[in-house]
């Protein structure tokens, strides 16, 4: 069937005809219903695009409408259709329906309330998410929808009340997605910290770290590409852990052992890993009091101690190629001065 196709347009295709087949098999409509919602579903976008014409509102159907939608009268299976739009990665896996239009912000804004949807809803909009995590969406036209911070809040408040054993507790925590942009430079990982502050069970925010560290692995070794400026996975792995968490852990002791013993073993970052610790190496040391701890307690000291060091030694460095400059520069100046002497008398 997709043996002529680009790989990119079996990747679409595909896409496509899974989540539609999720809203036949989940709704459990019969091709003459299929179609039917077909008919019913163009018949509203019409109605809606007519009436923003007649508002002067010349505008496509925006996302907006969608959270609308979902909160309204409609049926389970339609609004399963406005949620798996919302829930798409980017424009051309959109799997129903829908205009289009470029460039469009409306998906920034457009949330929904998952803790409202209907038990069958919410594990359809689950059933999506697992979908998508088996794309390679790294590069995805969406990765700000506020929809998927809105699932990722979903997540943590049925986490914080299902069993750790739970089959569907792990199908949940699998979907929470780490880097969510938001429109802005400090949020892009700050769902790393939402899901450690959370009352959730530990296991959690173990895996969570785990996931971190991993994405901060594949970083380092060249594996992934930076989305913007801003997009550090170590910083933001740092920055909870050695700001907002000293005053009042919100996990294990333990935990918090491991995280500053990664942070200490994992390559680069002197110069933050520096500034992070030594603004804050007493609190930690207190922390991390006891016997258990007491070899780690010895590996910080010893590593902002070499840190520091090497920072001494690179300034020193620094003002020695200045200083070699500027004599390059008085030497470049001597040679000149015959030359702009001779030019002078040539006026």
């Amino acid at each position: 069937m997709f043996a002529s196709l680009s790989k990119e347009e079996q990747r679409r295709q595909r896409y496509i005809r899974d989540v539609r087949r999720l809203v036949i098999e989940m709704f459990k409509l019969s091709d003459k219903q299929a179609h039917e919602q077909n008919r019913l579903w163009a018949e509203w976008l019409d109605v809606v695009q007519e009436r923003k014409i007649q508002r002067l509102n010349l505008l496509p159907v925006d996302a907006k409408h969608l959270s609308k939608f979902i909160l309204g009268d409609a049926g389970d299976a339609f609004k399963a259709r406005a949620i798996a739009i919302l829930l798409a990665p980017e424009d051309r896996l959109i799997p129903f329906t829908w205009p289009v239009r470029v460039p469009d912000y409306s998906w920034r804004y457009a949330e929904i309330d998952f803790a409202r949807l209907s038990p069958q809803l919410q594990m359809f909009s689950l059933s999506v998410l697992e979908i998508n995590s088996g794309l390679n969406i790294a590069d995805a036209e969406r990765p700000d929808a506020r929809v998927v911070h809105s699932f990722n809040e979903f997540i943590l408040s049925k986490l914080a009340v299902l069993l750790e054993d739970d089959a569907t507790a792990e199908r949940l925590f699998n979907c929470y997605q780490l880097y969510v942009e938001r429109g802005n430079q400090y949020d892009y990982y700050r769902s790393f910290e939402l899901i450690l502050r959370a009352k959730i069970p530990e296991k959690w925010k173990k895996l969570a770290d785990d996931k971190m560290r991993e994405l901060i692995r594949l970083r380092q070794k060249g594996r992934t590409r930076r989305r913007n400026a801003f997009d550090s996975p170590f910083l933001y792995y740092m920055d909870p852990i050695m700001v907002h968490f000293l005053s009042e852990l919100p996990y294990s002791m333990d935990l918090f052992a491991s995280q500053i013993a990664f942070i200490i073993g994992s390559p680069g970052m002197d110069d933050d890993k520096l500034s992070f610790l030594s603004s804050h190496t007493g609190t930690v040391q207190q922390m991390l009091e006891g016997e258990p701890y007491a070899e780690l307690r010895g590996k910080l000291i010893k590593f902002c101690e070499v840190i520091a060091e090497k920072e001494a030694r690179d300034k020193v460095q620094a003002r020695k190629a200045n200083a070699a400059f500027q004599r390059h520069q008085e030497q470049e100046e001597k040679r000149k001065t015959p030359e702009r002497n001779i030019l002078a008398r040539m006026r």
